[in-house]
């Protein structure tokens, strides 16, 4: 989904974004049981968004280039 939204991202990018949008569970912080915590699908592809567009379950954002 983060691909489609932002098809420039690099996988390292990707990473980066389901890292920083996760839910934290367990100890604070990344941790064995927990890993870096729930992955928050619609944050992480919110975040992937260019600013200039903003999908919603009604709008479909289309690249003009």
């Amino acid at each position: 989904m983060m691909q489609a939204m932002g098809p420039g991202a690099t996988p390292a990018a990707v990473r980066q974004v389901l890292k920083a949008t996760a839910i934290d569970r367990g100890a604070s912080g990344p941790d064995f049981d927990f890993g870096f915590g729930l992955v928050d699908a619609l944050a992480a592809v919110q975040a992937a968004v260019p600013s200039s567009c903003i999908p919603s379950a009604t709008t479909l954002c289309i690249d003009d280039q």
